[in-house]
């Protein structure tokens, strides 16, 4: 087939406006504009030929064939055989079109190993695209990057236009104009003014880590959080709060998408434009620059009292004439504080603690350097050189841009060493190979900070380390990111052993991360391990107030894939839907464990295979009459079926088939003998037993013991106080009987009066909130050192009555009268026995002016009730016979019914468990968690104040 004279004239137009045209100069932001040329051209030569001259569609279109034809033709023959790159090596289809970078790219976002891969092949100098070449020689760091660099910024640089931050501003005297209005924002007395916001994220974040404390924490989630709450807070005076509220915000989520983005058109900045300007392509990226309008909108209203980035930033567009380009750079410099570094110090701090975590020798060093300093301000912080060893050298080895920046050269060309490299060529220096080449480093791919200190020999080229760039467009916001980075590092290190798990995948990790121009680091959790994944667990005793705090806990989290509940009675209706998502992994089963072990195993097996925990918190007690003496008077009756409910519960454990991992049984202080006189306080887990009165929990230790050795399962007691919590089928609570008085005493218009005398209204007590305990408890069961072990826990603060009345005189808005003066109008009760659990001393002797058991006979006050009842729509009758005993009994024994009750949580804080509440609180919110659940009417006060 012969080409006619026509269609030679149309190929020969292609390569002329090749040549002529596209081969000098940059198009890449016009795109859009060449295309829909190209198109109208196409649509209304067509016209007008075929209207004016009667020549057929399929002519015309064969003609635009041919200019297309010879326009790539042209640019084949250049890109392989012309161009002024064509001497440098690489793969034929890097020479011929930028896709085949980006391919290999987008397989797993490792741009940066794939550099790493081709220069191994090829030598320092590989051509990645027709006209872009990586340079992996140490001398081209200086040559490119460095201040006297004759180089200007690439292409890349253009993908957010027209919205221009600093950062991307590729005019040098604009970018100098700019970067002193930055400067001033990240000037020393600036950075000081911003400690409070940076404190403020890190102990939120401290909480965080402490929450999850002894359970696997994703920190590469959090440390993200933690670096983009103090940027937006220092752009717009307000953050997402995503640290508070553990979940990604809708910038952070669009930002990460759009870093994406990036990773796939970072060498394909022509397609770019494309999106943004087609409409429904373009919604989110119209969405989010209407997000930072509205931001820019709200925090010109709401100016900080002290400044912040943008405060410098908005003083400058303010003297600006404030044309559109200025409002353009404005917007663009709101988006570059809330990213600025958000992903590179969030990489850093990842990657930091994933080197911690495998040397712990090193992080011994540096808790010692830590510990010997007065307090962590950032002041301290920069004298500790091991400190910034670690950082030098996590960020050698895990670079914050892996793959470099680009560079145009120069029209006359750019000398690097003996090699002229060629004028208008897009070049850059890939970090990751750099910074691991043996010409810059000894032992280059070892992780040794020592280089940066004592072992200086180690480095043979300082200069080709730059983390954060150099020169005139090093990273602004540098100091910023290195106080926030040690003052992480620092403090996390200061409480905590940051260790991993034996069969952490080192390699799972490291391949996870992504180059999506800044590094994004792969989830990293400790403790990270199989086993502390897909978990299932029986919690007995699912409905007490105990038991359905262990489940909440339990549901809470997503290792627990199935949490199997038992309990004599069904559960009330707001059990499950109390739990919200985690329900749908929590099954309910209805057991009597006063049943044969046979029986109870055949219900087991139809509900369970297999169990790695199990949480036992049942109990029974025998409904009894009287004071706070006779509520416990019955230890004989109380130790024989509690026994028998734990040895049945372990025999149906055997018949099934179950042999948990781990077993959990939770008893309490009773373990020390408290109510039945002065005991050795604080008291500690090796005390010995007390023999002075039958106690179950020393048999179902011994029968846990005994089992766990069977069948080769760990085993946990834990010991609480007084448990603060709330549940609808949980009424033996101190808490309730407490309620009740408070608002009864409200509806009557009367004080509420403390029964005992000034040493029980000052006795140091602990008490023991149910979540808390929870949490301890899972913490336990999946920390392998604290196996075959019992353990006390409280809140971990001292509590006494005198300190609460007054406090529930103000929640019920009641007046309080303290203890009787009159040491006449007493009462007094000794304790049983003469002899003392500690062996010595004279027994305690209680004294009293009335007992709650003894105010709920007053008809008054059942009537008093009856109305709150109607008014409030109570469920709960605590007058019943059957209640009434158990409600106000338990009360009286709380309040004034026992010696001095302290017991020591310092085992459970150096086996590395530190978590505490404010006893007080806990029981303000138990109280109006009682009301929700309609047991009682709660206080009138919605908030609590110290």
């Amino acid at each position: 087939m012969s080409l006619s004279p026509t269609g030679v004239l149309a190929a020969a137009s292609g390569i002329s406006t090749h040549l002529l045209v596209f081969r000098v100069g940059e198009w890449d932001a016009v795109s859009p504009l060449i295309f829909v040329s190209y198109l109208s051209v196409f649509l209304v030569g067509t016209l007008v030929a075929n209207l004016q001259f009667h020549i057929p569609v399929i002519e015309v279109t064969k003609l635009a064939g041919y200019h297309v034809f010879g326009l790539y033709l042209s640019m084949l023959i250049y890109r392989v055989f012309l161009h002024r790159l064509s001497k440098y090596p690489g793969p034929f289809l890097a020479r011929v079109t930028n896709f085949y970078i980006t391919a290999r790219s987008m397989r797993k976002l490792h741009l940066f190993e794939e550099v790493e891969k081709l220069h191994a092949e090829y030598g320092d100098y590989v051509r990645l695209g027709p006209s872009e070449l990586s340079i992996a020689d140490p001398q081209a760091v200086k040559a490119i990057y460095g201040s006297q660099s004759p180089t200007s910024k690439g292409p890349w640089y253009t993908l957010l236009e027209p919205r221009i931050p600093l950062f991307m501003a590729r005019d040098k005297q604009e970018h100098a104009r700019r970067r002193k209005v930055w400067d001033q924002g990240f000037s020393t007395k600036a950075l000081l003014g911003y400690d409070p916001r940076i404190t403020k994220a890190i102990n939120q974040l401290l909480n965080v880590i402490e929450g999850q404390r002894g359970r696997p924490i994703d920190i590469t989630q959090w440390f993200a959080f933690f670096v983009f709450d103090v940027m937006e807070d220092l752009a717009f005076n307000k953050s997402s709060n995503m640290l508070a509220d553990g979940k990604e915000a809708y910038v952070f989520s669009t930002i990460r998408a759009d870093m994406y983005n990036i990773a796939f058109f970072s060498h394909l900045p022509w397609l770019l434009p494309f999106p943004k300007r087609t409409p429904l392509l373009n919604h989110n990226y119209l969405k989010f620059w209407n997000w930072i309008q509205n931001q820019i909108n709200e925090r010109i209203k709401n100016e900080p009292d002290q400044p912040d980035i943008f405060s410098w930033i908005l003083s400058a567009y303010n003297k600006s004439a404030k044309t559109q380009r200025d409002n353009f750079n404005l917007h663009g410099d709101a988006q570059l504080i809330v990213i600025a570094g958000s992903d590179s110090t969030a990489a850093a701090l990842t990657h930091i603690f994933f080197q911690l975590a495998h040397d712990p020798v090193l992080v011994q060093a540096l808790q010692k350097e830590l510990d010997a300093l007065p307090d962590l301000t950032h002041d301290n912080l920069q004298t500790v050189e091991l400190l910034d060893a670690v950082i030098n050298e996590t960020m050698r080895l895990h670079p914050p841009v892996p793959s470099g920046t680009q560079r145009v050269t120069p029209p006359e060309g750019l000398r690097i060493g003996d090699n002229l490299i060629p004028g208008d060529v897009i070049v850059q220096v890939p970090s990751y190979t750099v910074f691991r080449d043996p010409r810059a480093f000894e032992f280059p791919t070892e992780f040794i900070p020592e280089r940066w200190t004592t072992r200086p020999e180690l480095i043979k080229d300082r200069s080709v380390f730059i983390p954060f760039n150099t020169g005139p467009y090093g990273c602004v916001g540098k100091r910023l990111a290195l106080i926030e980075i040690r003052r992480v590092v620092a403090e996390i290190l200061s409480r905590y052993d940051f260790t991993t798990t034996p069969d952490h995948d080192k390699k799972a990790f490291l391949d996870g991360k992504q180059d999506t121009f800044t590094l994004v680091s792969a989830p990293l959790r400790y403790p990270d391990s199989p086993e502390y994944q897909n978990l299932t667990a029986i919690v007995t005793g699912a409905t007490g107030v105990s038991g359905y705090h262990m489940v909440k806990v339990l549901s809470a989290s997503s290792r627990w894939t199935k949490i199997l509940c038992l309990s004599r009675r069904p559960p009330p209706q707001n059990f499950f839907t109390d739990l919200g998502e985690g329900a749908q992994r929590v099954e309910h089963l209805s057991v009597d464990l006063l049943l044969k072990p046979t029986e109870i195993a055949n219900r087991l097996r139809d509900k369970i295979q297999n169990v790695d925990a199990v949480f036992y918190h049942s109990y029974m007690h025998p409904v009894s009459q009287g004071n706070a003496k006779d509520f416990w008077s019955n230890a004989d009756e109380v130790s024989k079926v509690n026994v028998l409910l734990f040895e049945n519960f372990i025999g149906a454990l055997r018949e099934a088939g179950l042999k948990p991992r781990r077993f959990l049984l939770q008893t309490g202080t009773k373990q020390y003998g408290f109510y039945l006189g002065p005991a050795a306080i604080p008291a500690f887990e090796s005390d010995p037993r007390i023999t002075l009165d039958e106690n179950f929990y020393y048999a179902q230790e011994d029968a846990l013991e005994a089992y766990c050795q069977a069948v080769g399962a760990k085993w946990n007691v834990t010991r609480p106080s007084y448990i603060i919590g709330a549940v609808s089928d949980g009424l033996l609570n101190h808490l309730i009987g407490i309620g009740i008085y408070a608002a009864v005493q409200a509806h009557l218009n009367q004080p509420i009066t403390y029964p005992g005398d000034y040493a029980a209204w000052d006795r140091e007590q602990v008490q023991s909130t149910g979540l808390l305990n929870a949490y301890f408890a899972e913490w336990l069961v999946l920390t392998d050192k604290t196996g075959n072990e019992a353990f006390n826990i409280h809140d971990g603060l001292s509590f006494t009555w005198g300190r609460l009345w007054p406090y529930l005189a103000q929640w019920y808005n009641v007046g309080w009268n303290p203890p009787e003066a009159d040491v006449a109008r007493y009462r007094t009760m000794q304790l049983p026995g003469p002899q003392t659990p500690r062996g010595y001393g004279p027994q305690a002797t209680l004294r009293s002016t009335f007992s709650l058991l003894e105010w709920s006979h007053n008809p008054e006050v059942e009537k008093a009730w009856k109305e709150l009842a109607q008014q409030h729509s109570l469920v709960l009758n605590p007058f019943d016979d059957h209640y009434r005993s158990r409600i106000f009994s338990f009360a009286d024994s709380a309040i004034i019914g026992e010696a001095p009750m302290v017991t020591s949580v310092r085992k459970a804080r150096l086996f590395g468990f530190f978590g505490t509440v404010d006893s007080y609180h806990s029981i303000f919110n138990a109280l109006h968690e009682m009301a929700r659940l309609r047991l009682i009417v709660g206080p009138t006060a919605s908030k609590f104040e110290h």
